[in-house]
């Protein structure tokens, strides 16, 4: 039991908290909410007479003074903020600083209810009108996001050769992942200091500025510069509209919100999928960009009009200066300087160069040496960019878990077309559509488990459930034979797809379910980063396992004259197996199929390392569900 001491009128009480955690908390949050102190709230006998709080010896009117500045302690730092009380508070598993829930501040569903009307009350103050518009921005954001990234998967190729440089068509994604990731983590950080609004507007106005670049780009340098452009307005959409979101809901709703979102993702990816092609075929490529920019300035009057402003109308530059006194710039710089240069040497290593050219072994230095300065600098700063305590224990491990999955499933999606390209010998369109079912599977569990979890209020189900999925799946990829009806491959192709629809979204609210609401931003904005990361990682050590084992299976098999320019020519073009000898044909095809069996292989290992890490994690029940007549609890 704790004595925290002395309270400011020098006189001595005991309070005792009994914290039954992990319990999924909520405090202020950081879009504006009139709040008002507690002493005027009429549930302070409730929280007083709360088991899980006992006074003893004090008045009530001495209760109400101290307890305020409990909360207080807690909220975000900023030139008014009070000092932080030195109080013998224990950290919980993940290092954060856990009080008993305030039900006055309206947090928790009941709360929420009010009780006169029966109108649920969203976070932040604002209406449900003004929710729906915030939220209709949020999936306007994410929509667009998804459909610009599948989009250029499928015109890539008639870019690069409207431009004539083919051999640039790497540039075009690797530029955009380049900003996209390595600039996220610093949204969730800035938003912070200085609110949602001008961080989330902002990158709606840099995507939109940016993907009109794309569509009036006269050459191939300035629309590989646009779409790096467009990669540092797309992250900040998607990492922003995520912890919005999270400031506006409720934990124990927040599941149905967020499957909404999970469904205008997923909408825009096949979108963009299925009509990249066909706009590139009968409009031209432009329209493709340009299409999107209605959305993009939907998205910022809406946001703009609709998103509280947390920052005093009458605020000068000198308080605006004061409020990022803390903040992280070296390890800001640190940040963005080792994702840039990892993930430069990941795109460049066995693509452009191979993975023994000097520029690639100096991109991954640079990288390495960036990123350890970054962990000396995190353990040592007042307001982290990345708090190292993000990454600790069971919040931790739901991240590398998160890593793991999104760098394997990208493996999957990167090495099936080619699989169906190089065994099966079917066309770039056969192929891709392939990938078209399992998507919308995907798609499909991402709204379900928003559902899932509101209704059951737990976790930990959707969450494994998906694991034995994609661990399934990852297997039968494995076995998968290169003889079977059309039909047939689904059976091999879903599960994967299914189970990551399952974990993105469980992991999400896991993670900031495990979270104060100090960190819900930067926890978000670390989570999405990593996954990122992963995702970049994913491809790149895939493609470096296929390219290697294929150039040992080709050198194997193959024989002949010309035996070496045969095979540096299958390798690098796929299409190229399609206008040899029968004989030679099934040579390269069955090499092939060895490389890719070896790769998924090594996706499955990653798979099982990736459910290995959670086994153990105990996830928090959410708020609204009750265990044992008590709320919170423990879901194993």
């Amino acid at each position: 039991m704790p004595n925290y001491g002395s309270l400011p009128n020098g006189r001595n009480h005991n309070i005792e908290i009994h914290d039954e955690r992990p319990e999924a908390t909520e405090r202020s949050s950081l879009l504006p909410r009139r709040t008002e102190y507690l002493s005027a709230s009429p549930s302070r006998g409730a929280l007083i007479e709360d088991d899980r709080v006992t006074i003893n010896t004090i008045l009530e009117e001495e209760a109400v003074a101290f307890l305020p500045l409990l909360t207080k302690s807690m909220t975000p730092v900023g030139p008014t903020a009070e000092p932080i009380l030195a109080l013998a508070i224990e950290p919980d598993e993940n290092g954060d600083l856990r009080l008993p829930r305030d039900e006055s501040l309206g947090y928790m569903a009941k709360d929420d209810d009010d009780e006169e009307t029966g109108e649920f009350r969203f976070h932040g103050g604002v209406s449900s009108y003004q929710f729906w518009m915030i939220f209709a921005g949020i999936m306007s954001a994410n929509f667009v996001a998804a459909f610009d990234g599948t989009i250029m998967a499928s015109t890539h190729t008639s870019i690069t050769s409207s431009f004539n440089a083919s051999e640039l068509a790497s540039w075009l994604s690797t530029s955009f992942l380049l900003t996209a990731t390595s600039f996220q983590p610093l949204y969730g950080r800035i938003s912070d200091v200085v609110g949602r609004k001008g961080p989330f507007v902002f990158s709606c106005f840099v995507f939109t500025a940016a993907t009109l670049w794309c569509a009036l780009a006269p050459d191939i340098m300035s629309f590989i510069a646009a779409r790096a452009v467009c990669g540092f307005g797309a992250g900040g959409m998607v990492t922003m509209g995520a912890i919005v979101l999270s400031d506006l809901c409720p934990l124990e709703v927040r599941g149905t919100y967020q499957s909404i979102n999970n469904l205008a993702w997923g909408v825009g990816g096949v979108l963009g999928a299925a009509s990249g092609g066909a706009l590139a075929d009968y409009f031209g490529w432009r329209w493709s960009f340009g299409l999107q920019v209605p959305f993009g300035i939907f998205c910022m009057i809406v946001l703009y009009c609709t998103i509280p402003d947390r920052t005093d109308p009458g605020a000068s530059a000198s308080t605006l200066w004061e409020r990022f006194k803390d903040f992280d710039f070296m390890g800001s710089f640190f940040l963005t300087t080792s994702l840039t240069f990892l993930i430069l040497a990941m795109n460049l290593g066995g693509n452009i160069f191979p993975w023994s050219d000097w520029r690639v072994i100096l991109a991954l230095v640079i990288g390495v040496v960036m990123f350890v300065l970054l962990l000396r600098v995190e353990m040592r700063t007042v307001s982290p960019v990345m708090p190292l305590r993000l990454l600790r224990s069971s919040r931790g491990l739901v991240v590398f878990n998160n890593f793991l999955n999104n760098a394997m499933v990208n493996a999957v999606i990167f090495n099936l077309p080619l699989y169906f390209q190089g065994v099966r010998l079917e066309s770039a369109a056969q192929a891709g559509g392939r990938l078209l079912i399992p998507a919308l599977t995907s798609t499909f569990s991402g709204v379900a488990t928003g559902l899932i979890i509101t209704r059951l209020q737990r976790l930990d189900v959707t969450f494994y459930a998906g694991e034995i999925l994609m661990l399934i799946g990852s297997v039968l990829l494995t076995l998968m034979p290169r003889d079977l009806p059309y039909w047939g491959y689904f059976l091999f192709l879903v599960p994967c797809h299914l189970g990551n629809g399952f974990v993105m979204p469980s992991s999400l609210m896991s993670t900031l379910t495990m979270s104060t609401q100090a960190d819900q931003a930067v926890a978000t904005s670390t989570l999405i980063m990593w996954r990122s990361l992963g995702g970049v990682l994913g491809i790149a050590s895939s493609s470096l396992i296929v390219q290697n084992f294929l150039a040992v299976f080709l050198k194997a098999e193959i024989t002949g004259p010309n035996k070496e320019e045969l095979i540096e020519k299958v390798r690098k073009n796929v299409q190229s197996i399609f206008d040899l000898d029968p004989a030679v044909q099934a040579q390269v095809t069955k090499s092939y199929e060895a490389a890719l069996r070896i790769c998924f292989v090594y996706i499955a290992v990653a798979m099982l390392i990736s459910a290995l890490l959670v086994v153990k994690v105990s996830f928090p029940v959410l708020p609204g569900r009750r265990k044992g007549g008590k709320e919170g609890g423990v879901s194993r």
